[in-house]
């Protein structure tokens, strides 16, 4: 997945650092500040850059909104281009994190390794695949599926957790995790974004899949097939259940939704999947 960099300021400035950045981003352009602040909300972007002064607005104040933001968004590294950089900027820079000023106009590519320097700095472990199963780990895989719903795609969100998983031998655990994994990467394609999830667990999000008695049927063959081939195993699985159709359109509302359906599968007994309202 392509980093996405939002640019923020008038059409002419945007045009600069598209130019300059498309064939290694996913740039993203706003022309105000209210505008950038929901897009930041919607999707994973990975860094901004914008001029010192927005519309009449200071990037400053608009970087202190960003921050005020909850979630991922309020983390973003931020570049603010000015044709003077005066000791004010820098310490207004400073009072904003991972805020850097830098000076206009910028060399191409003196700048493109500085972004890719500042880039590369902000990147976390989550970003490489887990050790054990070779998937994303669930971080990675929230800003995929993020992308894939601020595009418009519709799909259902499953929350796959392994009961009982910590208190298993950690060579049965490893053993039980991978053999999951296998069952539902059998049946997915490459649309569909899996991830592990910390203490035994994975998320799913299958594209196009919206009907309600094709998201139950398909959580019930995995589930039957988890039961069939650990079940000598002190561990079964719950699932919560969510979709774009019913429960939201961006990722925090339909993880909210599966959690609370994850919740009610559990109370209602071993290997069961189900929403939490439907």
């Amino acid at each position: 997945m392509k980093k996405n960099l939002l640019i923020v300021g008038e059409k002419s400035f945007y045009s600069v650092f598209a130019a300059m950045f498309e064939n290694v981003y996913t740039t993203h352009w706003d022309a105000a500040s209210p505008d950038a602040l929901k897009t930041a909300g919607a999707r994973p972007i990975h860094l901004i850059i914008c001029p010192v002064k927005i519309k009449n607005e200071s990037s400053f104040d608009f970087l202190a909104r960003l921050r005020g933001l909850p979630g991922r968004a309020r983390n973003i590294p931020a570049v603010v281009l000015s044709s003077t950089v005066s000791s004010d900027l820098i310490r207004r820079s400073h009072s904003i994190s991972a805020c850097e000023v830098m000076k206009l106009p910028v060399e191409p590519l003196s700048f493109e390794k500085q972004i890719a320097t500042i880039l590369a700095n902000n990147a976390g472990a989550y970003e490489k695949p887990d050790a054990l199963t070779g998937l994303h780990k669930k971080r990675y895989a929230e800003e995929q599926i993020a992308e894939m719903l601020a595009d418009g795609k519709k799909g259902s969100l499953f929350l796959i957790d392994l009961d009982h998983y910590s208190f298993a031998s950690s060579g049965i655990s490893d053993k039980a995790l991978l053999t999951v994994r296998d069952i539902i990467q059998a049946k997915i394609d490459d649309s569909y974004v899996l991830a592990v999830a910390s203490a035994g667990g994975f998320v799913l999000f299958a594209p196009n899949m919206k009907q309600q008695q094709d998201i139950e049927d398909y959580a019930s063959v995995i589930i039957a097939e988890i039961k069939s081939k650990i079940k000598s195993e002190e561990i079964f699985v719950s699932m919560g259940l969510a979709v774009t159709e019913r429960h939201g359109n961006n990722y925090a509302q339909l993880f909210q939704y599966c959690d609370r359906g994850l919740e009610r599968a559990r109370g209602l007994g071993k290997n069961v999947a189900c929403f939490y309202q439907w």
